[in-house]
């Protein structure tokens, strides 16, 4: 059995691409996430919605989070996009962990240690992350 348990899911934007939270550390994830999803830098949020509304369907351009706890400590945020990936951040951090979930598999990017946590991750992971 995993230590891992998933908290969720939350929406994370308000159907109309998202809007920046009072929170430096949601702003840049949000970023991070939408850059990840456009394929491309994004600015803020109005440069996204501007992105989304030439490139991407409304549907599909919605994010929701979830919480990762170890014995209810809060380890990292997993951003759904576009139903099959996510983009995971260690929690409370602003830059991605190297981790990701494409097209519902997840995958990691870096050293063995990663590797053994994805798996983990991967294992304790609902069998859909989307709502």
């Amino acid at each position: 059995m995993s230590a891992y348990t998933f908290e969720g899911p939350t929406p994370a934007t308000d159907g109309e691409f998202g809007a920046y939270a009072d929170d430096d550390v949601w702003d840049a994830q949000y970023l991070e996430t939408a850059t990840v999803h456009a394929g491309e830098q994004i600015r803020n949020p109005a440069h996204y919605a501007e992105v989304a509304d030439h490139d991407l369907d409304p549907d599909v351009a919605r994010f929701a989070t979830w919480r990762v706890l170890v014995g209810g400590t809060h380890v990292f945020d997993v951003w759904v996009v576009n139903v099959d990936g996510a983009v995971v951040f260690e929690a409370g951090c602003k830059t991605r962990a190297p981790i990701n979930v494409i097209q519902g598999g997840w995958e990691a990017n870096g050293d063995a240690g990663w590797e053994a946590i994805c798996a983990e991750l991967a294992a304790a992971a609902p069998e859909s992350l989307w709502f």
